[in-house]
């Protein structure tokens, strides 16, 4: 993880009720590697099957990346 940003934990979240959906996936924009090699973390959010993406601003190393757990390696 940048140094320059600390410490960030994140967590996967799917939740269901009667007649709402909602979820959130963290993933590396690839696309957006650095010079220095690292990539923006970006969150997808879907509400009731509408889909947003926003980046979270962090910055990790592919090789940093969890991409099952969805969150960087410690």
């Amino acid at each position: 993880m940048n140094p320059n940003h600390g410490h960030v934990t994140f967590k996967i979240v799917d939740m269901k009720t009667q007649n709402c959906t909602f979820g959130v996936i963290f993933y590396l924009k690839k696309q957006k590697t650095s010079a220095q090699g690292t990539a923006p973390i970006c969150a997808r959010i879907t509400v009731n099957g509408k889909r947003t993406e926003i980046s979270v601003k962090p910055t990790v190393s592919a090789s940093q990346w969890d991409v099952t757990k969805g969150m960087a390696k410690r």
